[in-house]
């Protein structure tokens, strides 16, 4: 089955491109489809700035064709062209497709070639061509113009063996009988090509005029929790990037400035590192991972917190014998805090909270934030106290909507939002067989966004379901860009690794997810959900060939 860029036709879309695009789908996956790619020609002496391409088609073998479709019947008067619709009504063109075709695929030449994916000597060799399709007439009974080689022609019959139609177009431009694209000209055309990035003026640009939006939805969604600050027992709900860390942060603070000894909690490592540096000029906040609070509370009294060797008891020494250490530090100790906030509570077990309990002051304040589509620690959270509630929050203030809803979908989450950057680049699915072949496509990938979009390497990270030596991008280099792993405490000095339950709470401009292999550790739709909603501005996702994640 051919791959087809995007997968999705919009509801609007003709009659005719729907049947075009259907009959590709019987492709082999050796060919990767596009469907209307938008383009913008920033030469100021260009007689077109703008237009759309219906369709470009890429074969390693065989080359890029570019196609112009066009719906019902076809006329041609004294070298005018006339569309027929189905009332009998004629239209006249702008110009024949075929020159439309034409002039399209000479900008992607153009771009193709400035950008050195491809050489001159490519469109010499006839690795590059242009083809009209028909496909409510046969071409059998027409007369066509002169201005078109019948080989470049597709029409209805075309739609039932789309293959011979496409070879025919292919070999017409042929000059070369041995010439290919290799493996990382294909990579980087398939990013470049891709549907709402192609030609883009300023890829950093965009993502900073994203980033203006994304923060004042944030400032918003402050305001309104500022709002239920007198609620001393409060459950806040909201799917991933809707501000939940961003806002306990602020109801720490909030607590704090009111004179109250508060403690801020969360479960990862990494996360608990944000969280500390978010309020380290705070003296009257406390904030840590769950056990790194408990080891330091119980030293401080005395209580020996030392994790097993064996490692089959460590999961019963952090789950079961921590929070029993804790509470006999908190009846040794007697210190008490008069608020505390949790983020990211779902992670939370129910023992947990009974040892946190023993902390607190009569009264306290006790906040927490969750979602339950994130549980990817344990199945049936149940939070520490029965309300009130608030939310669930449906503004997203992290994800472009393209990859909010992804997150959606590749976590099978029903739950509506609405997102404050409506507009986004689409994620990007690269699918693979092996190591190589991901770490060429993803070396393409890094290309387009740092080299040509400017993002800075710093704020790209890859995820994988895998630790480091597992991971297919868990190598030293990808390209020429190194790859640092991710830890708590430290500023990235580029692209980072980390796992997805290690990321887990945290964000950065441009995520790609690894391996994706279709084993069920990597495929769980929570684990995906998390992965996916990091990403503010650029996901990539790469998946095995067998795999079908979207």
């Amino acid at each position: 089955m051919a791959n087809i860029y995007p997968q999705r036709l919009p509801n609007d879309a003709p009659a005719s491109e729907k049947k075009v695009i259907d009959a590709l789908g019987k492709l082999p996956n050796s060919y990767t489809i596009f469907h209307g790619v938008n383009w913008l020609n920033l030469n100021p002496k260009a007689k077109q700035r703008v237009g759309e391409t219906d369709l470009i088609i890429l074969h390693p073998k065989y080359g890029i064709l570019v196609v112009e479709i066009k719906g019902g019947g076809i006329r041609v008067e004294g070298g005018d062209w006339y569309s027929v619709d189905r009332y009998g009504d004629s239209h006249r063109l702008s110009r024949s497709p075929a020159l439309q075709a034409r002039g399209n695929l000479y900008l992607l030449k153009e771009k193709l070639e400035t950008m050195r994916v491809i050489s001159p000597a490519a469109f010499e060799q006839g690795l590059m061509g242009y083809a009209v399709w028909f496909p409510d007439i046969d071409k059998a009974d027409a007369t066509l113009p002169m201005d078109i080689d019948p080989a470049l022609v597709l029409d209805g019959q075309s739609l039932y063996t789309p293959i011979e139609g496409i070879e025919m177009a292919f070999r017409k431009w042929r000059n070369h009988p041995t010439a290919e694209l290799d493996k990382m000209q294909v990579a980087k055309i398939r990013q470049i090509v891709s549907p709402d990035t192609l030609l883009v003026p300023s890829l950093h640009l965009r993502l900073r005029q994203q980033e203006e939006e994304l923060i004042e939805l944030t400032s918003e969604q402050q305001h309104l929790f500022a709002m239920i600050q007198s609620n001393s027992r409060l459950l806040v709900s909201g799917g991933a990037g809707t501000g939940k860390t961003l806002l306990a942060i602020e109801d720490a603070k909030f607590q704090a400035g009111q004179g109250r000894k508060t403690l801020l909690l969360c479960f990862n490592k990494l996360l608990a590192s944000y969280l500390t540096d978010s309020v380290s000029d705070e003296p009257n906040i406390t904030a840590a991972s769950f056990h790194n609070f408990a080891n330091i509370f119980c030293t401080r009294v005395g209580i020996p917190f030392e994790a097993p060797a064996d490692p089959a008891e460590l999961t019963a020494f952090f789950t079961e014998m921590v929070p029993e250490l804790l509470m006999q530090a908190a009846s040794i100790s007697g210190e008490k805090f008069d608020a505390l906030i949790v983020d990211e509570a779902q992670d939370f077990l129910s023992d947990w909270w009974l040892a946190l309990d023993e902390l607190l002051a009569p009264a306290a304040t006790f906040h927490c934030f969750h979602d339950a589509n994130q549980a990817i620690f344990q199945k049936g959270w149940e939070p520490p106290f029965s309300g009130p509630t608030f939310g669930p929050l449906n503004v997203n203030c992290r994800n472009t909507s393209p990859i909010g809803e992804m997150a959606r979908m590749l976590g099978k989450v029903n739950q509506d939002q609405k997102f404050r950057a409506v507009e986004g680049v689409e994620p990007t699915v690269i699918r693979y067989k092996v190591g190589p072949d991901i770490r060429q496509q993803v070396v393409a990938l890094l290309q387009i966004w740092i080299e040509e979009g400017k993002v800075d390497p710093k704020n790209i990270v890859i995820l994988s379901p895998f630790k480091r030596e597992r991971s297919l991008l868990g190598v030293e280099k990808i390209g020429k860009w190194k790859i640092h792993d991710l830890l708590p405490g430290e500023e990235a000095e580029g692209i980072t690794f980390a796992t997805i339950h290690a990321f887990k709470g945290l964000e950065a401009d441009a995520i790609i997810i690894a391996d994706l292999d279709g084993s069920p550790w990597a495929m769980n739709p929570q684990s995906l959900y998390v992965a996916a909603s990091r990403a503010k501005h650029l996901l990539a996702i790469c998946s095995h060939e067998s795999t079908d994640v979207a």
